[in-house]
């Protein structure tokens, strides 16, 4: 199993489009130490993430900046107060013409079940936004403790409550 407190995106800097990109390779996920998986990362300006698929279920956010991700050939815009969810085998790539503070949240298969099986834009909720910006701030990864067991609980039932909005 990989090191799942130390992943992170491959990043190199290559001419797409006619242009120099920044490119980011997504880390290679097959299953999670637990039902939910946090990250955080910053993405400098015209970052391009690469066409992949995660076997998980993934939630995609910005906390500040905004960022494009196309799945299956819809596309989707995630401002700060909506997030992109990727049901698991869902092909995905990302872009961000500015700095973007990047929050995703890998979910199990069977606890993506409880989620829309389609990708779609999702309101974010107070409550939700600040348990990404905590757990960010703090480092979390793998909720350990009861504390941040039970705020991971509160996430998901908030993703669960939420609102879809399809491309």
């Amino acid at each position: 199993m990989a090191d799942f407190h130390h992943i992170a995106y491959l990043r190199q800097t290559a001419r797409r489009d006619g242009q120099m990109q920044k490119l980011a390779y997504p880390p290679a996920l097959a299953d999670l130490p637990a039902d939910v998986y946090f990250r955080c990362e910053y993405f400098e300006p015209n970052t391009y993430t690469v066409p992949h698929a995660h076997r998980l279920g993934q939630l995609n956010c910005v906390s500040h900046g905004t960022m494009n991700i196309e799945v299956a050939g819809e596309r989707f815009f995630s401002p700060s107060h909506y997030a992109i969810w990727i049901p698991p085998d869902h092909e995905h790539s990302a872009y961000n013409a500015g700095a973007a503070a990047y929050r995703s949240v890998y979910i199990s298969a069977g606890r993506s079940r409880q989620l829309p099986a389609k990708p779609c834009s999702l309101t974010i909720a107070p409550i939700l936004r600040a348990i990404l910006i905590d757990f960010g701030a703090r480092g979390i990864h793998v909720p350990e403790t009861e504390q941040d067991q039970r705020l991971a609980h509160v996430l998901l039932d908030q993703l669960v409550a939420a609102r879809p909005h399809h491309a």
